[in-house]
């Protein structure tokens, strides 16, 4: 199973937590604001059973979003260094939405729920729609053999097609950057020639 990651933002989850999250497992971050002085019995009941699966991390500074940075400071943090992850926010706080759209375009599984109750693993993506895009650009690229696409506009319109056209202009290009940077693609002018690592 892929190691999961829940973070709890206390200031917005609603206190209709149920003990439903102790069959669930995952590490637990749970995100205190600086004048959060208590915490509810349901919270409790529900987290404390959990034991070393939970981490608290108090924020020492005051501020608009002061807590939700953090969220986000630490959840980029894990996502580069276990990058097999799954990471789930647990706020009613819609701000964060935005975030959790741009992690998916970087293949990076993510999602936020309401309540403690409603977390469960990241439902698997499909490959080219959520799948880390490199890895998948790569992959397909190996497939297609001889009709890879030999101009950049091409290539760009082919990654947008197989991606379903959930990445941006700009995330279509870091794809290619990557690709040229490992030396799998090289661009000249507007051709495209390639030297793909060979499949197992």
């Amino acid at each position: 199973m892929r190691p999961h990651y829940v973070f709890i933002d206390l200031e917005n989850v609603p206190h209709d937590c149920s003990q439903q999250l102790v069959k669930k497992p995952a590490k637990i971050l749970v995100f205190v604001g600086a004048k959060q002085s208590k915490v509810s019995v349901k919270m409790a009941m529900a987290i404390q059973p959990l034991g070393s699966q939970v981490e608290y991390i108090e924020i020492s500074g005051s501020g608009p979003n002061a807590l939700d940075f953090h969220i986000a400071f630490y959840l980029g943090k894990l996502s580069k260094s276990v990058p097999s992850a799954t990471f789930q926010i647990v706020s009613d706080d819609k701000g964060f939405d935005p975030l959790i759209q741009h992690l998916k375009s970087q293949g990076i599984q993510a999602d936020r729920t309401k309540t403690l109750s409603a977390v469960q693993p990241v439902p698997a993506n499909k490959e080219g729609a959520l799948a880390k895009p490199l890895e998948v650009a790569i992959a397909r690229l190996q497939r297609t053999k001889a009709s890879k696409p030999r101009k950049v506009k091409t290539l760009r319109s082919t990654l947008a097609s197989w991606f379903n056209n959930k990445l941006t202009d700009k995330d279509i290009q870091l794809v290619i950057d990557q690709l040229v940077a490992k030396k799998h693609v090289t661009i000249s002018g507007a051709q495209v020639s390639y030297t793909l690592p060979k499949t197992k």
